[in-house]
């Protein structure tokens, strides 16, 4: 596409923001130490930028940008342009939905198609919480070992699609001494396509070596899927060493090794009955037989779900 081309859409784009009361600007740096320039950057209260997409996929340099000013202007919102009559692949939207990016479609006007989210960025220091923040992995899995440090006697971990990364971190957190003193480990999770015999094969081997260090895991699958759905978050239950309960409420495990905001939550209340859960599920090892009966009907229902749901969003971004 022409320069002259996108210049019509940052016109467009201008004239819509200005409407909005913003004060527009094209191809500006952002700030003294963020030197790249998207193509409209508008402000008042609010601070936004939108870069026009010209491709068929974001690439990566966009989103290492974006990273960089989140990091430097907190309150910055992030959109894509999206021209109307550009056909682009699906992996643009659930790129976007994923980081937070917003979207506009734009022809002759313009079109919210997805509002862009905040990062969450807090104080780390602050009461009740712990920021995993973008690009510092390290210091990211250093606040999941805080919270793993003041766990004893018992660690449960509820998660509905709890990921087999689950048992590395646990199992890097005993070698490494961040847990000490829990003699048990029970996790809980939900039936998904990743539940399958590798799964269940990295549980095991990952069960046979906290045993041989006196730690006894157990794995359990809730089989009711409708009761599986009132699971929202992941959350670590557990209690400290003068046997006060403690609850943390965890964001993704990708967020902590990748380049995303999240908080862990120290100080929640209202928390699923993880007893009451547990009492409801099926033992990965005496059960499997079933289990993995249910996983492949699964898999089978949400490929088709989501190919439903990939033909909406490419008609909405082209209609």
């Amino acid at each position: 596409m022409e320069d002259d081309d996108v210049n019509q859409y940052k016109d467009v784009c201008g004239k819509f923001f200005a409407d909005q009361g913003l004060t527009v600007f094209f191809d500006v740096a952002l700030s003294d130490t963020i030197r790249w320039r998207p193509h409209v950057f508008a402000k008042n209260s609010q601070m936004l930028i939108l870069d026009i997409l010209t491709q068929e996929k974001i690439p990566d340099l966009y989103m290492r940008k974006y990273i960089e000013a989140r990091n430097k202007v907190p309150n910055l919102r992030i959109y894509l342009g999206l021209i109307g009559d550009l056909n682009y692949f699906f992996e643009v939207i659930s790129e976007c939905d994923k980081n937070g990016v917003g979207i506009f479609k734009i022809d002759s006007t313009m079109k919210l198609l997805l509002e862009a989210k905040d990062p969450t960025i807090e104080n780390l220091a602050e009461k009740g919480q712990l920021t995993i923040a973008s690009n510092r992995p390290y210091r990211n899995i250093l606040s999941l070992k805080k919270c793993f440090r003041n766990c004893k006697s018992h660690l449960h971990w509820l998660e509905r699609n709890l990921p087999k990364k689950a048992f590395e971190v646990l199992f890097e957190a005993v070698e490494d001494g961040d847990i000490g003193g829990v003699e048990t480990i029970r996790l809980l999770r939900a039936i998904d396509a990743e539940l399958d015999d590798g799964y269940r094969d990295e549980f095991l081997k990952f069960g046979t070596e906290l045993m041989a260090r006196g730690i006894s895991v157990e794995l359990r699958v809730m089989k009711d899927a409708e009761l599986a759905k009132t699971v929202h978050g992941r959350y670590i239950y557990s209690v400290d060493e003068h046997g006060v309960q403690l609850l943390f409420k965890l964001p993704p495990l990708n967020s902590l090794k990748a380049d995303q905001w999240d908080l862990i939550l120290t100080d929640v209340k209202e928390v699923p009955s993880f007893s009451e859960l547990w009492e409801s599920g099926v033992d990965i090892r005496d059960s499997w037989g079933s289990l993995k009966q249910l996983a492949k009907e699964y898999f089978k229902n949400k490929a088709a779900q989501l190919e439903k749901q990939a033909r909406e969003l490419q008609e909405r971004a082209t209609s």
